[in-house]
């Protein structure tokens, strides 16, 4: 779950991050501990937007679930 700061956080052309990218990431990421994942989530969008504090409210919440 996660509020839509996440996928319109912009990079400086006005592109947004958006739900692709978030779940390419979420994928790649599937092997991490859930905070692992919400570091690394945070830390992509930082990279992408070029900017280490957001515009816009970002909350996020993780669950795994093991078979």
């Amino acid at each position: 779950m996660y509020t839509d700061g996440l996928t319109e956080a912009a990079n400086a052309d006005g592109e947004l991050f958006g739900e692709e990218r978030l779940c390419q990431l979420l994928e790649a990421s599937e092997t991490l501990p859930p905070a692992e994942i919400i570091e690394s989530l945070l830390n992509q969008i930082r990279l992408f937007t070029g900017n280490r504090h957001f515009n816009d409210d970002v909350s996020l919440v993780v669950l795994k679930i093991n078979a």
